[in-house]
Protein backbone atom coordinates (compact mmCIF):
# COMPACT_ATOMS: atom_id res chain seq x y z
CA UNK A 1 0.00 0.00 0.00
CA UNK A 2 1.38 3.52 -1.24
CA UNK A 3 0.71 6.23 1.04
CA UNK A 4 0.40 10.10 -0.11
CA UNK A 5 1.84 12.74 1.83
CA UNK A 6 -1.65 14.22 2.27
CA UNK A 7 -2.36 10.77 3.75
CA UNK A 8 1.01 10.55 5.54
CA UNK A 9 0.33 14.09 7.50
CA UNK A 10 -3.20 13.57 8.00
CA UNK A 11 -2.08 10.40 9.90
CA UNK A 12 0.90 12.32 11.91
CA UNK A 13 -0.88 15.64 12.76
CA UNK A 14 -3.98 16.08 11.03
CA UNK A 15 -2.99 18.42 8.51
CA UNK A 16 -4.27 18.69 5.35
CA UNK A 17 -1.62 19.16 1.89
CA UNK A 18 -4.30 20.78 -0.62
CA UNK A 19 -4.13 19.32 -4.14
CA UNK A 20 -0.56 17.92 -3.90
CA UNK A 21 -0.72 14.72 -4.66
CA UNK A 22 2.30 12.09 -5.22
CA UNK A 23 0.81 8.27 -6.32
CA UNK A 24 3.33 4.75 -6.18
CA UNK A 25 6.82 4.56 -5.68
CA UNK A 26 9.49 6.65 -6.88
CA UNK A 27 7.20 9.71 -6.76
CA UNK A 28 5.72 9.32 -10.37
CA UNK A 29 6.71 12.36 -12.67
CA UNK A 30 3.70 12.97 -13.89
CA UNK A 31 1.99 14.09 -10.49
CA UNK A 32 -0.03 17.15 -11.07
CA UNK A 33 0.64 20.66 -10.04
CA UNK A 34 -1.19 22.17 -7.41
CA UNK A 35 -4.82 23.28 -8.34
CA UNK A 36 -8.06 24.85 -6.97
CA UNK A 37 -11.15 22.85 -7.62
CA UNK A 38 -12.78 23.80 -11.24
CA UNK A 39 -16.10 24.13 -12.13
CA UNK A 40 -16.61 21.07 -14.45
CA UNK A 41 -19.28 22.18 -16.24
CA UNK A 42 -18.41 21.35 -20.41
CA UNK A 43 -20.52 18.65 -20.93
CA UNK A 44 -22.22 17.40 -18.02
CA UNK A 45 -25.55 16.58 -17.04
CA UNK A 46 -25.76 15.51 -13.82
CA UNK A 47 -23.40 12.38 -14.07
CA UNK A 48 -23.38 11.95 -17.73
CA UNK A 49 -20.55 13.20 -20.14
CA UNK A 50 -21.70 13.41 -23.64
CA UNK A 51 -19.34 12.92 -26.23
CA UNK A 52 -20.32 15.71 -28.96
CA UNK A 53 -21.52 15.40 -32.63
CA UNK A 54 -18.55 16.18 -35.16
CA UNK A 55 -20.43 19.41 -36.08
CA UNK A 56 -20.26 20.55 -32.53
CA UNK A 57 -16.64 20.03 -31.97
CA UNK A 58 -16.00 21.57 -35.76
CA UNK A 59 -18.48 24.83 -34.32
CA UNK A 60 -15.49 24.90 -31.04
CA UNK A 61 -12.56 24.81 -32.91
CA UNK A 62 -13.64 26.63 -35.83
CA UNK A 63 -10.62 26.90 -38.16
CA UNK A 64 -7.80 24.97 -36.27
CA UNK A 65 -9.34 21.55 -36.74
CA UNK A 66 -6.36 19.88 -34.98
CA UNK A 67 -6.99 22.65 -31.91
CA UNK A 68 -6.44 21.08 -28.24
CA UNK A 69 -9.92 21.57 -26.56
CA UNK A 70 -10.62 22.72 -22.85
CA UNK A 71 -8.13 24.63 -20.67
CA UNK A 72 -4.66 22.95 -19.55
CA UNK A 73 -3.61 19.76 -18.63
CA UNK A 74 -5.92 17.44 -16.83
CA UNK A 75 -5.39 17.56 -13.11
CA UNK A 76 -6.80 15.32 -10.25
CA UNK A 77 -9.88 15.89 -8.50
CA UNK A 78 -9.49 13.46 -5.50
CA UNK A 79 -11.47 10.66 -6.63
CA UNK A 80 -11.66 7.00 -8.18
CA UNK A 81 -9.81 5.94 -11.04
CA UNK A 82 -10.35 2.10 -12.85
CA UNK A 83 -6.66 0.80 -11.53
CA UNK A 84 -7.04 -2.34 -13.37
CA UNK A 85 -9.47 -1.44 -16.06
CA UNK A 86 -11.90 -4.08 -17.62
CA UNK A 87 -14.44 -4.23 -20.09
CA UNK A 88 -18.05 -6.07 -20.30
CA UNK A 89 -19.63 -5.88 -23.84
CA UNK A 90 -23.17 -6.09 -24.31
CA UNK A 91 -24.59 -5.85 -27.52
CA UNK A 92 -28.63 -5.22 -27.74
CA UNK A 93 -30.70 -6.63 -30.17
CA UNK A 94 -31.06 -9.74 -32.52
CA UNK A 95 -29.90 -7.10 -35.59
CA UNK A 96 -26.02 -7.67 -34.25
CA UNK A 97 -26.44 -11.45 -35.58
CA UNK A 98 -26.12 -12.75 -39.00
CA UNK A 99 -28.34 -15.49 -39.96
CA UNK A 100 -25.90 -18.40 -38.92
CA UNK A 101 -26.16 -16.94 -35.27
CA UNK A 102 -22.73 -15.10 -35.26
CA UNK A 103 -22.05 -12.17 -34.26
CA UNK A 104 -22.18 -9.43 -37.31
CA UNK A 105 -19.22 -7.62 -38.53
CA UNK A 106 -19.86 -4.22 -37.03
CA UNK A 107 -19.66 -6.07 -33.72
CA UNK A 108 -16.69 -7.91 -34.53
CA UNK A 109 -14.73 -4.82 -35.22
CA UNK A 110 -15.97 -2.88 -31.93
CA UNK A 111 -14.85 -6.35 -29.87
CA UNK A 112 -11.55 -6.60 -31.87
CA UNK A 113 -10.69 -3.28 -30.37
CA UNK A 114 -11.50 -3.97 -26.94
CA UNK A 115 -9.65 -6.97 -26.95
CA UNK A 116 -6.43 -5.86 -29.04
CA UNK A 117 -5.63 -2.45 -27.14
CA UNK A 118 -4.49 -3.93 -23.79
CA UNK A 119 -0.87 -4.02 -22.97
CA UNK A 120 -0.35 -1.71 -25.98
CA UNK A 121 1.17 1.76 -26.36
CA UNK A 122 -2.22 3.31 -26.93
CA UNK A 123 -3.27 1.61 -23.61
CA UNK A 124 -0.34 3.04 -21.93
CA UNK A 125 -1.17 6.25 -22.17
CA UNK A 126 -3.53 5.56 -19.30
CA UNK A 127 -0.58 5.19 -17.00
CA UNK A 128 0.26 8.99 -16.58
CA UNK A 129 -3.05 8.77 -14.38
CA UNK A 130 -3.79 7.61 -10.80
CA UNK A 131 -5.93 7.87 -7.67
CA UNK A 132 -4.66 7.39 -3.91
CA UNK A 133 -3.41 4.71 -4.89
CA UNK A 134 -1.29 3.82 -7.60
CA UNK A 135 -1.37 4.54 -11.64
CA UNK A 136 -3.55 2.82 -14.00
CA UNK A 137 -1.95 -0.32 -15.20
CA UNK A 138 -1.38 -0.65 -18.84
CA UNK A 139 -3.81 -4.23 -18.44
CA UNK A 140 -7.20 -4.00 -20.21
CA UNK A 141 -8.69 -6.73 -20.69
CA UNK A 142 -12.60 -8.08 -21.99
CA UNK A 143 -14.29 -9.94 -19.42
CA UNK A 144 -17.44 -10.81 -21.04
CA UNK A 145 -19.68 -10.65 -24.08
CA UNK A 146 -23.05 -10.99 -24.89
CA UNK A 147 -25.37 -10.63 -27.35
CA UNK A 148 -28.92 -10.04 -26.03
CA UNK A 149 -31.34 -11.39 -29.19
CA UNK A 150 -34.49 -9.18 -27.68
CA UNK A 151 -35.14 -5.86 -28.92
CA UNK A 152 -34.96 -2.65 -26.51
CA UNK A 153 -38.42 -1.14 -25.54
CA UNK A 154 -38.83 1.98 -27.16
CA UNK A 155 -40.21 5.41 -27.23
CA UNK A 156 -40.15 7.93 -29.84
CA UNK A 157 -38.93 10.90 -27.41
CA UNK A 158 -35.82 11.28 -30.28
CA UNK A 159 -37.86 11.51 -33.42
CA UNK A 160 -37.77 7.72 -34.15
CA UNK A 161 -36.86 4.87 -31.74
CA UNK A 162 -35.82 5.77 -28.97
CA UNK A 163 -33.87 3.75 -26.17
CA UNK A 164 -33.90 5.65 -22.75
CA UNK A 165 -31.03 5.90 -20.29
CA UNK A 166 -32.91 4.17 -17.75
CA UNK A 167 -33.48 1.31 -19.70
CA UNK A 168 -29.75 1.22 -20.78
CA UNK A 169 -28.88 1.09 -16.76
CA UNK A 170 -31.45 -2.00 -16.55
CA UNK A 171 -30.05 -3.55 -19.49
CA UNK A 172 -26.34 -3.76 -17.40
CA UNK A 173 -28.44 -5.00 -14.53
CA UNK A 174 -29.99 -7.87 -17.11
CA UNK A 175 -26.65 -8.64 -18.56
CA UNK A 176 -24.35 -9.30 -14.98
CA UNK A 177 -27.52 -10.83 -13.75
CA UNK A 178 -27.32 -13.48 -17.29
CA UNK A 179 -24.39 -14.25 -17.35
CA UNK A 180 -23.07 -14.53 -13.59
CA UNK A 181 -21.06 -11.02 -14.38
CA UNK A 182 -19.13 -9.48 -11.23
CA UNK A 183 -20.67 -6.17 -10.50
CA UNK A 184 -17.83 -4.58 -10.31
CA UNK A 185 -18.00 -0.63 -9.23
CA UNK A 186 -14.41 -0.57 -9.02
CA UNK A 187 -12.45 -1.21 -12.26
CA UNK A 188 -15.21 -2.34 -14.86
CA UNK A 189 -17.20 -0.41 -17.36
CA UNK A 190 -20.05 -2.13 -19.05
CA UNK A 191 -20.64 -1.07 -22.34
CA UNK A 192 -24.48 -1.67 -24.21
CA UNK A 193 -24.50 -1.13 -28.08
CA UNK A 194 -28.03 -0.76 -29.33
CA UNK A 195 -29.09 -2.03 -32.33
CA UNK A 196 -29.21 0.00 -35.90
CA UNK A 197 -32.46 2.00 -36.38
CA UNK A 198 -31.95 3.34 -32.59
CA UNK A 199 -31.67 6.28 -30.62
CA UNK A 200 -30.85 7.33 -27.41
CA UNK A 201 -31.85 9.90 -25.47
CA UNK A 202 -29.73 10.88 -22.46
CA UNK A 203 -32.15 11.16 -19.41
CA UNK A 204 -32.04 14.83 -19.82
CA UNK A 205 -33.86 15.50 -23.65
CA UNK A 206 -30.43 15.10 -25.16
CA UNK A 207 -30.87 13.03 -28.27
CA UNK A 208 -27.81 10.46 -30.10
CA UNK A 209 -26.88 11.45 -33.47
CA UNK A 210 -28.19 15.15 -32.74
CA UNK A 211 -26.35 16.35 -29.59
CA UNK A 212 -24.12 13.18 -29.24
CA UNK A 213 -22.53 10.31 -30.23
CA UNK A 214 -22.22 8.30 -26.72
CA UNK A 215 -21.60 8.73 -23.17
CA UNK A 216 -20.64 7.35 -20.17
CA UNK A 217 -22.26 7.41 -16.47
CA UNK A 218 -22.18 6.01 -13.01
CA UNK A 219 -25.37 4.41 -12.61
CA UNK A 220 -27.73 4.58 -9.49
CA UNK A 221 -26.21 1.42 -8.56
CA UNK A 222 -22.87 2.38 -8.57
CA UNK A 223 -21.50 0.66 -11.43
CA UNK A 224 -19.67 2.62 -14.58
CA UNK A 225 -21.16 2.12 -18.02
CA UNK A 226 -21.12 3.10 -21.66
CA UNK A 227 -24.13 4.43 -23.93
CA UNK A 228 -22.40 3.13 -27.61
CA UNK A 229 -26.00 3.99 -29.79
CA UNK A 230 -25.36 2.62 -33.45
CA UNK A 231 -23.78 5.41 -35.45
CA UNK A 232 -26.62 5.85 -37.65
CA UNK A 233 -25.80 9.02 -39.36
CA UNK A 234 -22.07 9.04 -39.88
CA UNK A 235 -22.32 12.57 -41.04
CA UNK A 236 -22.25 13.44 -36.76
CA UNK A 237 -20.55 10.54 -35.76
CA UNK A 238 -18.58 8.75 -38.50
CA UNK A 239 -14.83 8.63 -38.83
CA UNK A 240 -12.95 10.00 -42.17
CA UNK A 241 -11.57 6.24 -43.30
CA UNK A 242 -12.05 3.26 -42.51
CA UNK A 243 -9.04 0.13 -42.71
CA UNK A 244 -11.93 -2.52 -41.79
CA UNK A 245 -13.67 -1.72 -44.52
CA UNK A 246 -16.67 -1.44 -42.07
CA UNK A 247 -17.26 2.19 -41.48
CA UNK A 248 -20.13 1.52 -39.41
CA UNK A 249 -17.80 -0.51 -36.98
CA UNK A 250 -14.65 1.62 -37.12
CA UNK A 251 -16.24 4.44 -35.83
CA UNK A 252 -18.20 2.32 -32.90
CA UNK A 253 -14.27 1.20 -32.66
CA UNK A 254 -13.04 5.02 -32.27
CA UNK A 255 -16.34 6.13 -29.68
CA UNK A 256 -15.88 3.55 -27.70
CA UNK A 257 -12.26 4.31 -27.32
CA UNK A 258 -13.14 7.75 -26.50
CA UNK A 259 -15.86 6.74 -23.66
CA UNK A 260 -13.58 3.68 -22.67
CA UNK A 261 -10.42 6.40 -21.59
CA UNK A 262 -13.11 8.74 -19.82
CA UNK A 263 -14.36 6.10 -18.02
CA UNK A 264 -11.05 4.34 -16.15
CA UNK A 265 -9.80 8.10 -15.84
CA UNK A 266 -12.95 9.67 -14.59
CA UNK A 267 -15.53 6.99 -13.77
CA UNK A 268 -17.95 8.88 -11.10
CA UNK A 269 -17.82 12.40 -13.27
CA UNK A 270 -15.89 15.30 -12.37
CA UNK A 271 -14.17 13.64 -9.93
CA UNK A 272 -11.37 12.01 -11.83
CA UNK A 273 -8.99 13.67 -14.06
CA UNK A 274 -10.58 16.90 -15.76
CA UNK A 275 -9.01 20.10 -17.35
CA UNK A 276 -10.21 23.31 -16.06
CA UNK A 277 -12.77 23.68 -18.56
CA UNK A 278 -14.44 20.37 -17.48
CA UNK A 279 -12.86 18.64 -20.81
CA UNK A 280 -12.25 14.80 -19.75
CA UNK A 281 -9.12 13.17 -21.57
CA UNK A 282 -11.06 12.34 -24.72
CA UNK A 283 -13.08 15.48 -24.92
CA UNK A 284 -9.73 17.33 -25.27
CA UNK A 285 -8.85 15.30 -28.28
CA UNK A 286 -12.50 14.63 -29.98
CA UNK A 287 -12.54 13.58 -33.31
CA UNK A 288 -8.76 14.23 -33.60
CA UNK A 289 -7.23 11.67 -36.07
CA UNK A 290 -4.21 13.50 -37.04
CA UNK A 291 -1.47 10.76 -35.43
CA UNK A 292 -2.88 8.20 -38.50
CA UNK A 293 -4.21 5.02 -37.68
CA UNK A 294 -3.28 3.55 -34.34
CA UNK A 295 -1.58 -0.27 -34.61
CA UNK A 296 -2.74 -2.26 -31.60
CA UNK A 297 -2.37 -6.10 -30.83
CA UNK A 298 -3.03 -9.26 -32.94
CA UNK A 299 -2.37 -7.06 -35.88
CA UNK A 300 -5.02 -4.94 -35.42
CA UNK A 301 -5.59 -1.62 -36.91
CA UNK A 302 -8.16 1.02 -36.06
CA UNK A 303 -8.94 4.70 -36.75
CA UNK A 304 -9.10 5.35 -33.53
CA UNK A 305 -9.13 9.34 -31.74
CA UNK A 306 -6.26 10.30 -30.45
CA UNK A 307 -6.33 11.15 -26.52
CA UNK A 308 -4.76 13.53 -24.24
CA UNK A 309 -1.11 13.17 -22.20
CA UNK A 310 -0.11 15.13 -20.04
CA UNK A 311 3.20 14.30 -20.63
CA UNK A 312 3.35 16.22 -24.02
CA UNK A 313 0.38 18.52 -23.32
CA UNK A 314 -0.88 17.19 -26.70
CA UNK A 315 -2.84 14.76 -28.19
CA UNK A 316 -1.00 10.82 -29.24
CA UNK A 317 -1.75 7.71 -30.09
CA UNK A 318 0.74 6.08 -28.44
CA UNK A 319 2.83 6.68 -24.84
Amino acid sequence: MFLTFRRMLQILGGITLVALIIPMAAFSQFAPAAHTQGTNTHHYKTHIVLYPTIQQVQSEKKSNRFAVQGSGDLSYYGGPVQETPVSYIIFWGSSWLTKTGALNGTGQIVKKYLVDMGGTSFDNILTQYYDYNTNIANSSVVKGTWVDKSNPSYDYSCGGKTVEDSSIQNEVSRAISANHWASDGANATYFVYTPNGYYVNDGAGDCSMQVFCAYHNYSNSGLSYGAMPYPINLSACGVPSSPNGNRAGDSLASVTSHEQFEAITDPQPGSGWVDNAGYEIGDKCAWDFSAGYTHLNNGGVFEIQTEYSNATSSCVNSY
